[in-house]
């Protein structure tokens, strides 16, 4: 969700040379592009980026939006802040550039039917801005929050699935052809200092309600069984939720904020898609909704379809992963319900309990599944 904006009055200069600049530029970057509609654009923050929408572009082939993209940290407030921010931004924005032009002839040039791409269109380096083309699309979040997908409605959660489907092979695109896919060995001990460094932020919020120690051993049973296992090794996208997998009308999947790329095993962007699955059971249980079991299993089977196909994976790692993303998940409910007060707080305290339970159950449940899966499936 994007935030309000109160812009400076630095701001508002800096957003009229901006608009200036993109004006120029347009007609010779923009592939066809003759003219903005306004050079006064809609401003909006998110968490990591500001957004200029300037909306009816006149390109030859019909009216469109152009976007204007500048990332931020989560600390900054104002623009002027995030354009004079350095070299880390703005590595991070033209890395960001890069990918998305990559991504987009790929898509044309492999004719991936299913998939689609953001148009990028060219970059401001004295601004860390990226110029693209909207595309007309809603996240796969607002496809999952979609009450009809929600109660099954016949064809609805079919489409979520297929949907589901087509994000593991836009995911599976962008690792093995612009991800430098590499077998390397699965660091065990690494992987369990990730463990230790969430159970030990988890502790002092749980207390001794839940047994942590023994989570944490099944933890390292399982990663003694998997350390030195080669696995495929990436440039992970890092952030691949649901708010950032685009769907257009006609059901084609495009990935978007490529900017927290690091590398590690496919299966951590992989964790990442499917835990959040499972959030969505916990998001409406917690408002009196039932998301079915039977759904679940239906969607994680989607995902991984599109992701190997046929081929053989390791669902021990897999899951050590998904197991992973489940304490990351948990300590950012238990870190936002302890900073509440008033009603917010009152009301925490009812559901807090029941997410409690909930989380560590699944956490358990997915350590289960690594220890019945094989190697390699």
């Amino acid at each position: 969700m994007a935030d309000k904006v109160i812009l400076t009055q630095e701001d508002r200069e800096l957003v009229h040379k901006i608009s200036a600049e993109v004006s120029w530029g347009l007609p010779s970057w923009g592939g066809g592009v003759s003219s903005l509609a306004t050079l006064e654009p809609e401003v909006l923050k998110y968490r990591a980026s500001f957004f200029l929408r300037y909306p009816s572009a006149e390109f030859e082939n019909g009216d469109s939006t152009i976007l204007v993209k500048i990332p931020r940290e989560h600390s900054m407030a104002s623009i002027a802040e995030a354009v004079s921010s350095g070299e880390q931004l703005a590595d991070r924005a033209f890395n960001e550039f890069r990918l998305l032009k990559e991504i987009d002839w790929l898509v044309k040039k492999l004719k991936l039917t299913e998939l689609a791409a953001v148009q990028p269109l060219f970059y401001l380096p004295e601004w860390n801005a990226i110029v693209m083309e909207e595309l007309p699309s809603q996240s796969l979040e607002e496809i999952a929050n979609d009450l009809r997908t929600r109660m099954s409605i016949p064809g609805h959660f079919q489409l979520f699935e297929d949907t589901l489907c087509r994000a593991g092979q836009w995911l599976r695109v962008f690792h093995e052809v612009l991800g430098g896919w590499e077998l390397q060995a699965f660091d065990g001990d690494d992987f369990l200092g990730k463990v230790d460094r969430k159970i030990n932020q988890l502790a002092p919020l749980v207390g001794s309600q839940l047994d942590l120690a023994s989570l944490r051993s099944r933890f390292a049973k399982q990663l003694e069984l998997i350390d030195g296992v080669d696995i495929p090794h990436v440039q992970l996208h890092g952030d691949y939720f649901f708010k950032n997998i685009l769907v257009t009308a006609d059901r084609r999947v495009a990935g978007i904020d490529l900017y927290l790329q690091k590398w590690g095993p496919i299966y951590r962007d992989l964790s990442t898609l499917l835990t959040e699955i499972i959030e969505q059971k916990l998001k409406f249980t917690s408002l009196g909704f039932f998301v079915r079991r039977q759904n679940l299993i239906r969607s994680e089977k989607s995902v991984l379809e599109g992701y190997f196909s046929n081929e053989k994976y390791n669902g021990r790692v897999l899951y050590v992963c998904c197991g992973l993303d489940i304490l990351t998940m948990w300590y950012w409910y238990e870190d936002r319900y302890s900073s509440l007060s008033g009603p917010e707080s009152s009301a925490a305290a009812l559901l807090r309990p029941r997410i409690r339970q909930y989380l560590y159950h699944v956490a358990e449940n997915y350590l289960e599944h690594a220890q019945s899966a094989q190697l390699v499936e």
